[in-house]
């Protein structure tokens, strides 16, 4: 009952301030927090408002592509029916015959050296003949400036068909027809173990994708309704997984520097576009069941005059690895379209169908180690997969040196950035094939 010390009084007045204090610490803390809440609350209806919007584009393309590929399906049955109900003739591609293949050489023979005399007339060298039998005095042609001779030193490497080197006319019905088949380019021990090296690729790069550790462009392609197929590059040298198989498919089919004609293809690339043509693709396409036939489609359009002076503008090999049959979805080639009227036609929608009606076909049913060439400007489409095994092709394009190259390494279509950026010419190739076999 003892009076309490004014100590005690100041104490708990000291104590009611600090509370107060503290109170009001709190509470400006709260004001702060509860500004800077408001402020995250804005900041985060304006990010999923603008997410809102990101999704809504995501939706609405991926709708629109999934509507494209079911258009795409649609018009590729149409014109699967269109072919099959044609009168025109829809059989296997066949690989031609001697007799075929000298006469195409003996064409083409005559149409390179008109070629020639063309190019030699338009650049002004020599003189004229005046036909008919009647003779004109000829005209010394102007001297040329370094310029000018540069240039027809390039409009030289512009002629790219080598008739000499032409030996089985290969090239030559390439030229003509825009395809072409050769049987057994690859031993069936070389094919064998790159069938495997390709699927066990395709699960290392499905893999790497998903870890994050590839990205999509480094190993695969854009390809024509993708659902169950693949267009994926490959290494080019010796691989840590699949030892040297690639290089040893590679020297069966072009040879070396050394021993160009150990390879059983290498003339026929070298003969139409160069020893100088660069390679532009390199990889395996692959088909699984239930893959949908794409459209008709050229890789390239048709180069007009270009194309008519120097030849195909790309040349494509496609290696079977196994046996083909028609259930598995062969390539069907439109023979004769690699010309400028035939895509004129083909562009026209109101001429496509009575294009398709009248046209022959040829279905790729190789056989383990057999290839089809094409020229890339010629009509063709993968067929639907309806067996239940899977196709697989493995495959390269050279490239014209008429033909610029405008790829990135972000975007370097079916070939590995690495190998994009080396750019490496058939005559490169050889080379690194005449290391690898003697190193």
């Amino acid at each position: 009952n003892r009076p309490k010390p004014l100590c005690e009084d100041n104490a708990e007045v000291v104590m009611l301030w600090i509370l107060d204090i503290s109170l009001l610490g709190i509470l400006a803390v709260s004001c702060d927090a509860f500004s800077a809440c408001l402020q995250a609350q804005q900041a985060t209806t304006t990010v999923l408002k603008a997410g809102s919007s990101l999704l809504e584009e995501e939706v609405s393309r991926v709708i629109a592509q999934s509507q494209g590929e079911k258009d795409t399906i649609a018009r590729a049955r149409v014109e699967e029916e269109i072919l099959t109900s044609s009168s025109a003739p829809r059989d296997a591609l066949e690989e031609a015959t001697v007799k075929e293949r000298k006469a195409a050489i003996k064409r083409n023979k005559r149409f390179w050296k008109e070629q020639q005399r063309l190019i030699r007339r338009q650049s002004g060298v020599g003189g004229g003949g005046g036909g008919f039998g009647s003779a004109k005095k000829t005209v010394a042609a102007p001297t040329k400036t370094d310029e000018e001779e540069d240039d027809d030193d390039e409009s030289a490497k512009r002629i790219a068909f080598e008739p000499k080197l032409d030996v089985d006319g290969y090239a030559a019905l390439i030229r003509e027809t825009g395809v072409a088949r050769k049987n057994n380019v690859l031993s069936l021990e070389t094919t064998t173990a790159l069938r495997s090296f390709i699927d066990e690729e395709l699960i290392r790069s499905n893999e790497g994708i998903a870890s994050g550790k590839l990205t999509p462009q480094s190993r695969f392609a854009r390809v024509l309704l993708k659902d169950n197929r693949w267009d994926m590059s490959l290494p080019f040298e010796q691989s840590e997984h699949g030892g040297d198989i690639v290089m040893r498919a590679l020297y069966e089919l072009l040879g070396d520097s050394e021993h160009p004609e150990r390879g059983s293809v290498g003339h026929v690339f070298e003969s139409a576009l160069s020893c100088n043509a660069k390679l532009h693709e390199f990889g395996a396409m692959i088909s699984d069941p239930q893959s949908d036939r794409q459209i008709l489609h050229p890789d390239m359009a048709h180069q007009g005059d270009v194309q008519k002076r120097t030849g195909p503008p790309f040349l494509t090999c496609f290696v079977a690895v196994q046996d083909v049959d028609e259930a598995m979805g062969p390539t069907e080639f439109l023979p004769c379209t690699n010309t400028e009227a035939s895509h004129e036609e083909f562009a026209d929608y109101d001429r496509r169908d009575e294009m398709l009606k009248h046209v022959p076909t040829k279905l790729s049913l190789l056989k383990a180690g057999d290839c089809s060439m094409y020229d890339t400007t010629t009509l063709h489409a993968g067929s639907a997969n309806r067996s239940e095994k899977r196709r697989r092709i493995f495959y390269f394009t050279f490239r014209s040196v008429s033909m610029e190259d405008d790829r990135t390494t972000d975007e370097p279509g079916s070939i590995r950035p690495d190998l994009l950026e080396r750019q490496l010419t058939l005559k490169d190739v050889r080379e690194a094939l005449y290391k690898w076999r003697n190193k």
